[in-house]
């Protein structure tokens, strides 16, 4: 079974590391792939939440 990405650290270095590969990241990269990370989920959850809304809205409606 293939693992999933996931960011590896020691004192020194970062690298994220893909199955077996690790491919090394500069603090600014890892600044990146982790702001890019947070952007990407913080997008999710409010289209989730939009679409809820708009669900509970729909229902609301439905019973007027």
């Amino acid at each position: 079974m293939q693992s999933s990405p996931g960011v590896v650290s020691n004192d020194t270095a970062l690298a994220l590391q893909v199955g077996s590969r690790k491919i090394p990241l500069s603090p600014s990269q890892a600044f990146g792939l982790a702001e890019d990370v947070i952007r990407g989920a913080t997008r999710r959850m409010i289209v989730e939440e939009a679409d809820r809304v708009a669900v509970l809205d729909a229902l609301h409606e439905a019973d007027r």
